[in-house]
């Protein structure tokens, strides 16, 4: 329908019921560093996050708009890392994520 408003075929569309939703979500994050010695240091880090689903990504551009209201899946998102830094030397990188 909306293609045929913008191409001037139309002067009005059907409104998209809303609805309520709740992404309310616990998150942790920590980090530290540690010096071993005065050229050389560890770094450490867990930290999460939040993620929506994009349902047009899986369902086609043209699918979406015909969808019934609903409920987008979350994800809880995690990752750690550990670098260590030497002094003249470039930074290991180790990274782990996943989803929880």
């Amino acid at each position: 329908m909306q293609k045929k408003i913008v191409a001037g075929n139309g002067s009005s569309a059907d409104a998209v019921p809303g609805g309520e939703t709740n992404y309310s979500i616990g998150l942790f994050n920590i980090g530290t560093i540690y010096k071993l010695i005065s050229d050389s240091q560890v770094w450490a880090n867990f930290s999460q996050g939040g993620d929506l689903a994009d349902p047009a990504n899986f369902m086609g551009k043209e699918v979406i708009h015909r969808l019934m209201p609903m409920d987008i899946m979350r994800f809880k998102t995690a990752s750690m890392y550990l670098v260590q830094k030497c002094q003249g030397l470039k930074p290991t990188v180790m990274s782990y994520p996943w989803v929880v």
